[in-house]
């Protein structure tokens, strides 16, 4: 006749949490969530909206300065499950096709006022908790059998896991905030989240994130107990820790995680002496074994985490994605099973053994492109194995030397329009003539008509991207420089520098003229003059030319209607 009425009291809450269990006030977990981010710049508020099935969601508002890289849209259900992301360039859960929310509202947030933690409203001497001991020390400092008791015979609109004054209220396993951002690294391979850290600075136990690779801007934020963001650093903002605080960062930190691997059986959990209901809502523990519902599998399995309905053995199949980038592969587990996964087992190239869910390979950069093969071994619960085999392409250094050229005259100008992975880096151009250069963009004045074979050969930054070379043949035709010389009165004296250069000509209009002396390398040695000049005769004299080193130069003389060169010598 108990376990009848227990029963029965247990389904009567469970009735009541399904009428509350989204309502945001309640939700421990989505308050949590916004106050850690009460001083996140990037985060302006949490909204909820419904599905067309009636499916409510909770959402951050995402500031659009930040980019969706470092913040991505993640929606969570009533249960602070995720139900899908968007804005990632690799979503690990993207949304489905058509994913649309209606009914959309903001939440009103713990970081606007602060929480009163008694809520009167909340109180109400008939309700009906179930009679288990999962004490929470209330924010009035009192502890409760359970978070049912708190509420609904307390008013407390808040609280923590443990009883008050066990001493262990900033133990990282005590921390559901802290314990639900691990767990969300865990579920999704491309957060930026990568690890977590706990140390003291000045007395004050804090906790940290490191940021993977492949999110630079986003920030390194330092957490107190309660989930409070007490500053950052790095990020698109830079930080905003102070030199006091940052200094007692020296202290030996602990990693804590996450544990994406995670024990399936946590022996502590077990406790016989619970009573659970008689009732049969099956949940499939991660052992592969079924429950008759949640209590047993916790407190008679010890389980750690189970999914609803029975366990259905015996069908697996292992299937994988892969995405690349710069030589680095991620490879996503996509496989299916009627049994909890137990193990994912990686082969790669026929000697590396990788193992976890979702694995990261770097196959580096190669001169050539090959293929390397890959397998996905998965074990289930139950015991079912399956494999799936593909294969990927190692990059290579992708350097494809191309080039351009405009001709005024026998002027020259080569513009590279190299592209390639990791390049290119440097350039040897050789014009054909004799006359090489190792700038990007050089300037050549032939010395006479005819074909030239120039070639541009490209290094990349990568050991072994090397020595790509093009070569094209450039015609070089006589386009009446004597009538130019003649028309504009050019004199470009003496042609061997043994004294001060002089450069003279008439203008026949008001024009901007630019006069430059390069060396055969297409380097700008000196600017003679570059500005707007007047109608009429003009003189420029260039007086270090005691100082050149030995060789051949040009004087080029550009204007909006003509242009003009001439070599001369330094010997």
């Amino acid at each position: 006749m108990k376990r009848i009425i227990f029963t029965i009291v247990f389904l009567l809450f469970n009735q009541l949490l399904a009428w509350s269990q989204c309502n945001p006030a309640t939700l421990t977990w989505l308050q949590n969530i916004m106050i850690a981010h009460c001083d996140d710049p990037c985060v302006l508020e949490y909204r909820t909206g419904t599905l067309s099935d009636g499916t409510v969601l909770f959402f951050p508002q995402v500031d659009p300065n930040c980019t969706a890289v470092d913040y991505p849209t993640t929606y969570y259900d009533c249960s602070g499950e995720i139900f899908c992301v968007q804005g990632e360039i690799l979503p690990s859960d993207m949304c489905p096709l058509g994913f649309n929310l209606n009914n959309v509202m903001p939440i009103a947030s713990p970081c606007d006022e602060p929480v009163e933690c008694i809520d009167p409203s909340l109180i109400d001497p008939n309700g009906i908790c179930p009679l288990i001991y999962a004490p929470v020390c209330g924010c009035n400092g009192v502890t409760y059998d359970n978070d049912c008791i708190a509420q609904k015979l307390g008013g407390v609109t808040f609280w923590t896991d443990g009883p008050c004054g066990s001493g262990n209220t900033c133990e990282p396993t005590s921390l559901p905030w802290l314990q639900e951002m691990m767990q969300a690294a865990c579920n999704d391979p491309f957060s930026c989240n990568d690890q977590f850290f706990m140390t003291t600075v000045n007395g004050q136990t804090v906790f940290y994130n490191t940021i993977n690779m492949m999110c630079a801007d986003f920030p390194t934020n330092y957490y107190d107990c309660d989930g409070n963001v007490i500053c950052f650093t790095g990020g698109l903002l830079g930080g905003n820790c102070t030199s006091e605080f940052l200094a007692g960062l020296n202290n030996p930190s602990s990693l804590i995680g996450p544990n994406c691997g995670g024990a399936c059986v946590d022996s502590t959990l077990i406790n016989p002496n619970v009573m659970c209901p008689d009732i049969y809502q099956p949940v499939c523990g991660c052992n592969g074994v079924t429950y008759g519902n949640s209590c047993e599998a916790i407190n008679y399995g010890g389980v750690t985490s189970f999914t609803p309905g029975e366990c259905q053995g015996g069908v697996c199949n292992a299937n994988f994605s892969f995405t690349d980038s710069l030589g680095v592969f991620y490879f996503y587990d996509s496989s299916t099973s009627g049994s909890p996964i137990i193990d994912w087992t990686w082969k790669i190239a026929d000697t590396i053994i990788l193992s976890g869910q979702n694995v990261t390979y770097n196959a580096g950069i190669s001169p050539v492109s090959f293929l390397i093969p890959v397998c996905l071994t998965i074990t289930t619960a139950d015991g079912c194995m399956s494999s799936f085999c593909s294969e990927f392409a190692q990059q290579s250094c992708y350097l494809y030397p191309s080039f351009s050229y405009v001709a005024t005259g026998n002027a020259y100008t080569f513009s590279n329009t190299s592209t390639g992975l990791g390049g290119p880096d440097t350039y040897l151009w050789n014009f054909g003539d004799g006359v090489v250069s190792s700038l990007q963009n050089p300037i050549h004045i032939y010395a006479a008509p005819g074909s030239y074979n120039v070639c541009l050969t490209i290094d990349g930054l990568i050991q072994g991207c090397s020595g790509e070379m093009i070569c094209e043949v450039v015609n070089v035709i006589a386009d009446g420089v004597e009538p130019i010389r003649q028309n504009y009165q050019i004199s470009i004296q003496p042609t061997i520098l043994d004294r001060n250069l002089q450069v003279n000509y008439t203008l026949q209009q008001t024009e901007k003229v630019v006069v430059q002396l390069f060396d055969m390398s297409g380097k700008v040695v000196a600017t003679l003059a570059n500005a707007q000049q007047n109608v009429g005769k003009q003189q420029l004299t260039f007086e270090s030319t005691a100082v050149l080193p030995q060789g051949i130069y040009v004087v080029h003389i550009q204007t909006p209607t003509f242009q003009y060169s001439q070599k001369v010598v330094k010997l």
